[in-house]
């Protein structure tokens, strides 16, 4: 009966499914694209057609909206998946995530609210877990040297993360850093190889695709400048 009364009030209008994420909205937490590894030439990878699907798991927190011909109607923040893979949500009671993309999570969350909204449209946001020992579902690297704050930065949703933007989210070059000689480390299929960015030829001349793009498991380290 409550569908009939809120069809009644809200219309027919249909609503378009909005993927967000949490650090970058454009990014979505979809399909996702990510760098491939990079051949033995020693040359720096660019991005492939590797599809990357970056699942929900136990522990991370969601913030879940659903809006009706525009209006929010319902606001959960900070909904944790428990161990069992669930999150338990007022009116449509015990739902399972564990292992669902963010677009799959808002397609079920979609029909379950369905049962009381015409046409809803739901928002899924999940949310990057705080804390020193914190690690995102997509990943993290590891920026060493001479960098303010090192330690391991999360890789975003997008899979957006390049050699300057991961020391930036370092705290920045130090004052005795060598920005010419920077060292990615990568180990693929029992392969490590390393690769050498020089951050003056991305900054000063603009040359953005000498900007590496980072991979899971990279380990970025910034050396002393030579007196």
């Amino acid at each position: 009966m409550k569908r009939d009364v809120n069809r009644s009030r809200f219309g027919m209008r249909p609503c378009l499914l909005i993927v967000l994420s949490a650090l970058l909205a454009s990014g979505g937490c979809q399909s996702l694209r990510t760098s491939s590894p990079p051949g033995r030439s020693g040359q720096t990878p660019d991005a492939s057609n590797t599809t990357v699907r970056a699942q929900l798991r136990a522990g991370l927190t969601v913030n879940i909206q659903v809006l009706v011909t525009g209006q929010k109607e319902i606001d959960e923040k900070n909904r944790r998946i428990s161990e069992l893979g669930v999150i338990t949500l007022p009116l449509v009671g015990e739902v399972r995530v564990v292992d669902l993309t963010i677009a799959e999570a808002q397609t079920l969350l979609k029909k379950a609210y369905g049962r009381f909204y015409v046409a809803p449209e739901v928002i899924v946001e999940c949310l990057m877990e705080s804390g020193d020992t914190a690690v995102s579902p997509w990943g993290y690297v590891t920026v060493l040297g001479r960098v303010r704050k090192p330690g391991q930065i999360n890789v975003p949703p997008t899979r957006e993360l390049t050699v300057s933007r991961a020391i930036q989210l370092a705290g920045g070059l130090d004052s005795s850093a060598r920005s010419k000689a920077i060292r990615v480390t990568r180990t693929h299929d029992n392969t490590t190889e390393q690769f050498e960015v020089d951050l003056d030829r991305v900054g000063s001349r603009g040359e953005a695709k000498d900007d590496m793009r980072l991979l899971p498991g990279d380990i970025v380290y910034v050396p002393e400048a030579v007196l």
